[in-house]
């Protein structure tokens, strides 16, 4: 044994020692691991994700869940084409019209009657300007013409009572003028667009249908040749017009059955929305 710790010391290996060409051929002829003294034997390291990385997952899954429900419910409150279709189907002339003079479920009028209003305003306003001060005008001629040889005591007695003349005749022109033009505009404007909701459609025919009756009106008080030539006349104006009118509808691409799809598309989705947030 003394001889073998002699032959080994202590700390030391075979292959340490043993440096003769068979040996070392012998270790390269086949691989054996090598264990050095270094290599400490150190515990697995803790190969669990943290807290934050186990909770991101989570939170991912939430969202998503989140996500899927909110395009579900997007989905659900969609209007498709069949439904807008099958609810065009069954109006008929006369629903559009009660429609179209009643009021909704939120108390406003119907987009109809909200434009007739505005054009009369813009009509009655631009021809009560207008007519005001032409009749002021008139009326200033009319003074000077009627006093060119008057004696007045002062200069601005004189002004004072042209002002007072020009004022008052251009209020009665304006007044007179705007309340006819708005009373046939408007009696126009009822027929022609009671006329296209009723057909769901834009033509020509119910503007010179409408000129035409308009024009009869204006002339009621010229007995019936005066009525037939007004509403010839009328009529005439109205296919003009109307053409012009058609025409700038189609360009702009708002003609009557367009703007009722977008109401009942509108509508059906206000629909919908109202029984979802109820369920």
């Amino acid at each position: 044994m003394k001889g073998m710790d002699n032959l080994f010391p202590k700390g030391l290996v075979p292959s340490q020692i043993c440096s003769t060409s068979f040996y070392q051929q012998f270790r390269s002829s086949f691989w054996f691991p090598r264990i050095y003294a270094s290599e400490v034997e150190t515990p697995l390291a803790d190969t669990s994700p943290p807290i934050e990385t186990q909770t991101q997952p989570t939170d991912a899954l939430i969202k998503a869940t989140e996500n899927l429900r909110k395009q579900a419910l997007e989905n659900k409150l969609i209007i498709s084409e069949l439904d807008i279709q099958k609810f065009l189907s069954s109006e008929t002339g006369w629903y559009r019209l009660q429609k179209m003079y009643s009021k909704d479920i939120q108390g406003n009028y119907s987009p109809e009657l909200n434009f007739i209003g505005s054009s009369l305003f813009k009509i009655g306003l631009l021809t009560f300007c207008v007519c005001s001060f032409v009749g002021g005008r008139e009326a200033s001629d009319k003074f000077i013409k009627d006093n060119n040889a008057s004696v007045f005591r002062t200069k601005f007695q004189a002004n004072r009572m042209l002002t007072d003349r020009v004022v008052l005749a251009g209020m009665k022109s304006g007044v007179f003028w705007s309340y006819r033009t708005c009373f046939f505009s408007s009696v126009f404007l009822l027929l022609s667009q009671s006329i296209a909701v009723y057909r769901n459609k834009s033509s020509v025919w119910e503007y010179l249908i409408a000129s035409g009756i308009t024009g009869m009106l204006l002339k009621v008080n010229l007995g019936l040749r005066g009525m037939v030539s007004g509403g010839i006349f009328g009529s005439l104006m109205g296919l003009c017009g109307g053409s012009i009118i058609y025409g700038f509808m189609v360009l702009t691409n708002e003609t009557q059955d367009q703007r009722h799809y977008w109401e009942i598309q509108k509508y059906l989705e206000e629909k919908k929305q109202q029984q979802a947030m109820n369920a």
